[in-house]
Parts: C-alpha cells; structure tokens; sequence
C-alpha cells in the first residue's frame, strides 16, 4: 500500500492543532478525535494505520489512552506517536512507557513529523509482513507435519493390511485409515461379479452409487461434500469431505485415492489366492472321490476273487469224494486224501482271504486321503 492511501488519526482537544497537523499531512487520509475517549471509541471503525497522540488533554490524558490502545489485541499493534508541549525527559520516559513509538516536541517540525510518520508507518508494514510470512512459514511447516503424518497412517495400512487374509479385513483397514484423516466412509470391492459392501447395507443409496460408479470406469466422483474414488475391484465412498478447506481437501483427495489404489492391489491378490485355493480344493475332492471309487472297486474284486477261489476250493472237494471210489483204493488211503484234501482247504481259509489283506491298508490310504483334503 502506497503512503498516500495510509489513514492516520489525529487526537488533539485544541482544534487548531488538529488543522496544523492536517495541513502538515495532507498526503495521507486523515481522521480526528478531540479527545482520548472520542478516540477510542472510534479507532476500530476508522482502522488508522498510526496514531498523532497528544498528551495533555481533559478527562483523559495520552498516557491512559495509550495504555488501553496496547491492552486490546484489535489495536495493540497500531504505531503511535505523541505530539506534545511538555519536553522534560521525565515526560518522554512517560510516553515509552505507557506505549509509545515516538515522541515529538510541539511547535512541530514538518521535516521531523515526516520523516517519523514515514519511519513507523514503514515498520509497521514490515511487521505485518513478517506476521504473514512468519504465519505462511507456521502453516507450511504444520500442513508438512500433518502430510508426513498422513503419509505414515498409509504406510501403517500397508503394513497392517498386508497380513489380512479376507476382503472383509482389507475394508476395514481401509475405514480405520480414512477415520484417521477425519472421513468417514463406506467401501465396495468386487469379487468377480459379486459386489461385497463394507459400512452400508447392499440395498442403500450408498451402495448402488458406489456400484454405479465402480462399473462406469470413472477414478473420482465429486458429489457436493461427498467424494468417490474407484481403482480396479474397489470404490470407497468418502462422505464428508472437508469442501471449506481446499488445501485440506486436495491432499485428502489424493491420500485417498493412493489407499484406494493400494486396497484395490492386495484385494485383488486376496481374490487370486481364494480363488487358487478354491480350485485346489476342487480339484483334491474330485481325486480322491476317484481314489475312493478306485479303492472300493479293488475291494469288491478282491471279495470276488475270494469268493471265486472258495467255491473251486468246495468244487474241488465235491469231486475227489466223488470219484474217489473209482481209483482202487483202500479205506484208510480214500481218508487219508480226503483229510488231506480237506487239511489244505482249512490251511487255505485259515491263511486269510484277499479282502481281508487288503482292507487295513486301503482304510489307510481313505483316511490319508481325507485328511489331505481336510
């Protein structure tokens, strides 16, 4: 701001005084007060940029004024300069103390006003743009504590959601994380063709936007304060975005699309190890529903063959009673060959059948068998 459009505030209960300073000033805005109270009264609405003060006035002298101009924060800061008749040190010491930037001793030099008006006028616009720079250094230095913050509850998400097994574990990890940046949500991930909502039920408004815009490909949807960022299977609906702060609401905008687009890669390798596991699983029951069946045909050929070698064991036996009459031979060799037809037979049958051999071992291999699959 140019000198000339400064407003500076003269306060004097003499008016020539008043004029003089006014016609010493003329090329600034100027306003007046006669008196300490009119003054304060005034010098909020008149927002002078530095303040004439004299010093001897009724009522209420310039120290006082000065005093409560500094205990209020709205004019704390505005310089202030005493123009006064009294010229003993004792009266400048006064002035600095009760607040003053300077002190001017009337008659006054047009030279020495200016160049003291300029001065402070100068240093207050220093002051005020050191504030602001020192304000834009503060903010920048808390928006990067608040990134690096930010930034660090992402990383705790890869690290957290890493050991999650289930879609379910990776949407809410998902919440837990936009919580911690103020938002609250909802999350979609779809697996294949079924879509798995997370923080609203299936048949709301919510879920079939989410659903809308997951199919339409779009990345981010902007709805008023609620926002919808879509990567891959997943689409997290952000429902109360802080539109009032821009700043804050674009580093959101882009934390929540890199945790959207981090969810959507582990939910899709979680869907991939389901899925590989499921065709495993599959694949093991559909073996060993044809071991089993393999199994129990080896059984019953083993009952079979069992059977079949007892009844030519019986046939066998039926044959030599019957024609054993016809070799000649006496009595004691006819019971002899019979009891040794009959002694191998025993032998034979007491040795044990196939079936029976084989069952131990094949109820093994069954039980082996389910436990793999189990």
């Amino acid at each position: 701001m140019s000198m000339k459009h400064r407003k500076i505030m003269i306060v004097d209960d003499i008016e020539a005084n008043v004029f003089l300073l006014k016609s010493l000033l003329s090329n600034y805005q100027l306003c007046e007060a006669y008196s300490g109270q009119e003054c304060l009264n005034s010098v909020e609405s008149e927002c002078p940029d530095l303040i004439l003060l004299d010093v001897s006035m009724p009522y209420m002298d310039g120290y006082e004024v000065c005093k409560l101009l500094r205990s209020k924060a709205e004019t704390a800061e505005i310089p202030i300069i005493f123009v006064s008749a009294q010229t003993s040190p004792e009266d400048r010491l006064l002035g600095y103390e009760s607040g003053g930037d300077d002190y001017i001793v009337k008659p006054v030099a047009k030279e020495k006003l200016l160049l003291s008006v300029e001065r402070y006028l100068r240093i207050a616009t220093e002051n005020v743009e050191l504030k602001e720079r020192t304000q834009l250094a503060v903010n920048t230095a808390l928006d990067a504590m608040t990134f690096n913050s930010e930034v660090g509850q992402l990383i705790e998400f890869i690290k957290t959601v890493a050991e999650s097994k289930s879609l379910g574990g990776i949407a809410g990890n998902m919440m837990i994380c936009a919580n911690q940046f103020g938002i609250n949500s909802c999350i979609l991930i779809r697996d294949d063709d079924k879509d798995n909502y997370f923080g609203c039920l299936d048949n709301t408004v919510e879920a079939k936007v989410l659903s809308k815009c997951l199919s339409s490909g779009e990345h981010i949807v902007n709805l008023g304060p609620r926002s919808i960022f879509c990567e891959g299977n997943i689409g997290i609906l952000a429902i109360n975005m802080p539109l009032s702060d821009p700043l804050t609401y674009g580093r959101l905008k882009d934390h929540l699309m890199v945790l959207c687009n981090l969810a959507s890669q582990l939910s899709t390798a979680v869907i991939l190890r389901g899925n590989a596991k499921r065709q495993r699983e599959e694949a093991s029951v559909a073996f060993f529903g044809k071991f089993e069946n393999s199994l129990k045909t080896i059984t019953d050929y083993a009952v079979q063959h069992d059977n079949n070698i007892y009844q030519c064991m019986q046939s066998l036996m039926l044959k030599i009673e019957a024609r054993v009459s016809y070799l000649g031979l006496e009595e004691d060799q006819e019971n002899a060959l019979s009891q040794l037809v009959e002694n191998t037979s025993s032998e034979l049958y007491d040795a044990g059948t196939m079936a029976e051999n084989l069952e131990p071992i094949l109820n093994s291999l069954m039980t082996d068998a389910q436990n793999l699959i189990e």
